[in-house]
């Protein structure tokens, strides 16, 4: 029987088939692409040069800059500004045959140069013993008699923060005649490109929080400042916390690149958990080390197997894990893991400048001649880190080991 087919129609014969919208394809991963700009709380800036302060509590300590004698009151210290008069030291003994030997006490008494005090050796019944060079005597408080004079004064002297306002920007625009070409799929051209632009701002911003080096200079006649990201933040106040992982590791040595980041916490604003960003290969390695810390069984009818570590829970705190999906765009971020104290974390916008919309010849206002129409969007900000101490970056997690 003779019929017609499908091969017989001419091109562009039979109504085009298409899904209702273009699909857009994102990096994978458990957060949203701009994970850590949609957390931060904002706050506002002054001017481009943003300052911002913080305190650190001080537990005083001094070091020996001689070694003294049973008797000796008059000791040689290396730093003399660590103590005032009244203030008690403990001097640690070392262990005999595994039998505790009690601390010697020392009262400070005065303070004659920057690197001389004065003390009672034996305070209140202690024993004095000889204390050699470069020994780290602890202060564990003072001690005043009754009806003594007014102590003097004491403080914690802030440290002053500062950093660049970042201003990022991104566009969108098309002729006019393509804004009226009607499409098969998706919301229009100019809707489309507007959302293009939206995503690039925002994965601008997100690497840049990361990455992005504090700077000034001229171009094109004008000032161009950036801000420091989160990289240099930590670098220049902890840089012992940026750390690179050996061919393999350990839960052992995994706990003890993180143990640092538990040992400060912004005051009375959080407690002692944190937040993981991981590229793939880090994630995968963190859940290996857990696998291979311990041991599952797989019985007869299940139907499911394998591990899923979202927590790692550590002797000093807890740390939730999260894939950051823009870390899985570049080889290295892969296996990246950055660790941080969120609440110690903000954005700082300049007055007026929160992601602010310019639209260009659109809805019949004042155009500029161009036969095209946009728009771009503009954010000027910059990032604050009150507790840099508390951040981390373990870099090159490549395997995991038992």
């Amino acid at each position: 029987m003779q019929f017609y087919n499908t091969n017989d129609l001419p091109n562009d014969l039979a109504e085009l088939s298409y899904a209702a919208n273009i699909a857009r394809l994102f990096p994978n991963g458990e957060a949203p692409l701009f994970a850590m700009s949609g957390l931060a709380r904002k706050v506002k800036a002054l001017q481009t040069l943003h300052s911002y302060w913080s305190k650190t509590m001080q537990f005083g300590a001094i070091t020996m800059g001689a070694a003294a004698t049973v008797g000796a009151t008059t000791l040689t210290v290396q730093d003399s500004s660590t103590v005032t008069v009244n203030d008690i030291l403990r001097h640690s003994k070392a262990f005999v045959g595994g039998v505790f030997t009690p601390p010697e006490l020392l009262l400070v008494t005065g303070i004659t140069d920057a690197t001389t005090i004065t003390v009672v050796r034996g305070f209140q019944g202690t024993t004095a013993a000889a204390i050699p060079d470069t020994t780290k005597l602890a202060v564990i408080g003072n001690a005043y008699a009754e009806g003594s004079a007014t102590p003097p004064a004491t403080s914690i002297l802030p440290v002053n923060h500062v950093n660049y306002t970042h201003i990022f920007r991104n566009g969108w625009a098309q002729s006019k005649t393509l804004a009226a070409v009607q499409q098969i799929v998706g919301d229009g051209t100019v809707a489309e490109n507007k959302r293009d632009a939206s995503n690039f701002h925002a994965r601008d911003i997100e690497l840049a929080t990361f990455f992005s080096r504090r700077g000034q200079s001229i171009r094109n006649g004008q000032p161009l400042h950036t801000m420091a990201g989160l990289e240099q933040l930590v670098e220049e106040n902890s840089p012992t916390n940026i750390k690179e992982a050996g061919a393999t590791t350990t839960f052992k040595q995994l706990r003890d690149m993180i143990d640092p980041l538990f040992d400060t916490r912004m005051d009375g604003s959080s407690d002692n958990s944190r937040v993981a960003y991981c590229g793939k290969t880090a994630l995968n390695v963190v859940n290996d080390i857990g696998r291979l810390s311990g041991e599952y069984q797989i019985v007869d009818g299940q139907t499911n197997f394998g591990l899923k570590f979202k927590t790692l829970v550590l002797p000093r705190g807890t740390i939730r894990l999260i894939e950051h999906p823009i870390f899985n765009t570049f080889p290295d971020w892969q296996k990246l893991m950055v660790v941080g104290e969120l609440s110690s974390f903000d954005f700082a916008y300049l007055e007026g400048r929160d992601t602010e919309v310019t639209y260009i010849n659109e809805d019949k206002k004042a155009t500029d001649g161009t036969d095209a129409t946009g728009g771009v969007l503009t954010t000027e900000l910059t990032i604050q880190l009150k507790n840099p101490h508390a951040w981390g970056f373990i870099h090159n997690l490549r395997d995991a080991a038992a």
